[in-house]
This record gives structure tokens, C-alpha cells and sequence, in this order.
């Protein structure tokens, strides 16, 4: 269903980077079976000017639900407010048209593409996505300098994606720059690759109020070929000796994991995570 008279949040005070580090306006271009889709490109990070702020607010394609990749984003019809996508991520949503603030700005990234973990459930698995592309740590630091100087309200830095992003060469340097920079950020992770040396690199001459602003959402993936209950309960011991708390627990309710949940939710009681939530696996 399109629409010319929606106005989305999507480009208004919300973009998602690729891997590749095209710019676009919204997920909707991931509809492969619509290419026209691509005009939803705005710029690429590794171009001197980034992309246009002047970003029509119109939506091209109302095609947001509640299982749009979890995305809090909002359409309105009049000022009144038609569609609010479940929201998972971890960034504001507003309840009146008025409240739309375009010095706000969330930009959700696919840090690398490729995974490892070979979830059965997961659609890089069953696409054989397993190699890992990434570009250098330099265009996002630039990338993230340039919205810190242009966005100066509430700033938020989503990594997720279309790979695991700690397995980027300059993860840490990229989370570091977005932290010095007033972003909130969260990182959603296996965390197969993460450990206490990459966190304290992370955190290393921040702030406490800078470290607060730095959330983890640890996706529990049992039946990777990587997974180790044992290294991620070690992972939460460390994290808890360095009273770092901002840590979340994704599930996906797939038929082969259920035999494990009960057990990760107390590990998650055990260790303070502040929410365990669970994704319903869609295609059982």
C-alpha cells in the first residue's frame, strides 16, 4: 500500500546504514521483491557530504507492521498517529505529532554482514551468508562526528543487523567515538566474540554518565555451533565484578530452543539483566 500523504519518522529523525555504508531512510528497501524500493537511498557514509538532511518526510511505502525488524518507527495521517511498529530497539518514541523533534536523530546499523553462528532459524543461514564484509572503522567514526555536530538533541547509535558486529576490526573504536559523542548506543550481539578486554576498550576514558548511555542486547543463539553457555555465564561475571548492568537478553521461541530457556532466564535473574525478552520464531 503506498501513500503520498503519511509522514513517516523514517529520514525525519531515524536513518539505517548498510554494511556498504549506504544510507537509507527506512527498512523498506529490504523488500527484494519491490527494487523501485532503492530510491529510499539518501547517501552513502563513505561520501563527503553524507546525505541530504533536508529529507522528505513523506512515506513512500507504508509497508511498517509490528514484526518491522522490531523498529520503533511511527507513521501519522493528519497528526494523528496511524502505525507505531512493535518497538524493541532502544530509542523514543512520541505519542503527539507535535513532540517530532528533528534535532532527535537514531541511526540503526549493519555494522558488518555475515555471520558465523548458523542459526537454523535465522535468513543468513538459509542464504548462505556466512562471509564477512565489513568497511573501515574510519568512514563510521567520520559518519558519527558529522551527526554529532548537525543533531544536537537525543542521539541514539543501534548496531544490529545482517551479521555479528563485534567481529568488525574497529568495533571498539567505532562504539568509543559514538559514546565521546553523546550517543546512546546499544549493540545487539551473540556475543560469541565479546569479552571483558573489548569492554573496558569500549569504556576506556569515559564518563560514568557516557557508560551509562552504553546498552548491550545479548541474542541467545543455543543451537550455534559457537555457543557456550560457560563463556557467556563468565562474560555476566565479568560484567557484574565491573557493575556494568545495561544488558538485555533477546530469545527467538524456535521449537529446538524452548529446552533451554527456562535455564537462561535464571542465569539472566542471576546476574541482573534487565529484561529477557522473547521473539516469536514466525515461519514454524
Amino acid at each position: 500500500m503506498k501513500s503520498n500523504n503519511i509522514i513517516c519518522s523514517a529520514g525525519f529523525n531515524y536513518c539505517m546504514v548498510q554494511w556498504d555504508g549506504s544510507i537509507f531512510k527506512c527498512y523498506a528497501h529490504n523488500d527484494f521483491k519491490d527494487y523501485s524500493l532503492t530510491k529510499l537511498k539518501i547517501g552513502n557514509i563513505k561520501n563527503k557530504d553524507f546525505f541530504d538532511l533536508e529529507i522528505s518526510p513523506l512515506c513512500e511505502r507504508y509497508c511498517c507492521n509490528e514484526y518491522c525488524d522490531m523498529l520503533g518507527t511511527q507513521q501519522w495521517n493528519n497528526q494523528e498517529l496511524i502505525n507505531d511498529s512493535k518497538k524493541m530497539m532502544l530509542w523514543p518514541v512520541v505519542e503527539k505529532f507535535e513532540q517530532l523533534d528533528e534535532n532527535n536523530f537514531t541511526v540503526c546499523v549493519d555494522l558488518v554482514s555475515g555471520c558465523q553462528n548458523k542459526c537454523p532459524y535465522c535468513w543468513l543461514t538459509k542464504n548462505k551468508m556466512f562471509d564477512l564484509r565489513h568497511i573501515e572503522g574510519t568512514h563510521w567514526i567520520n559518519f558519527i562526528k558529522y551527526i554529532s555536530s548537525v543533531k544536537k538533541g537525543i542521539k541514539f547509535f543501534n548496531i544490529s543487523g545482517l551479521g555479528e558486529p563485534t567481529v568488525h576490526p574497529d568495533f571498539c573504536q567505532i562504539i568509543n567515538e559514538a559514546l565521546i559523542s553523546d550517543f546512546h548506543v546499544a549493540v545487539t550481539t551473540s556475543a560469541l566474540n565479546l569479552n571483558n578486554k573489548k569492554l573496558k576498550q569500549i569504556l576506556s576514558g569515559l564518563s560514568q554518565k557516557e557508560k551509562n548511555k552504553f546498552s548491550i542486547i545479548i541474542s541467545l543463539h543455543p543451537l550455534s555451533p559457537l555457543w557456550s553457555q560457560e563463556k557467556l555465564e563468565e562474560l555476566l561475571k565479568e560484567f557484574k565484578n565491573n557493575n556494568y548492568t545495561n544488558i538485555y537478553f533477546n530469545f527467538v521461541n524456535f521449537s529446538q530452543n524452548m529446552k533451554f530457556k527456562e535455564e537462561l532466564i535464571k542465569m539472566g535473574e542471576k546476574y541482573d539483566i534487565k529484561e529477557f525478552r522473547s521473539v516469536d520464531y514466525l515461519d514454524e
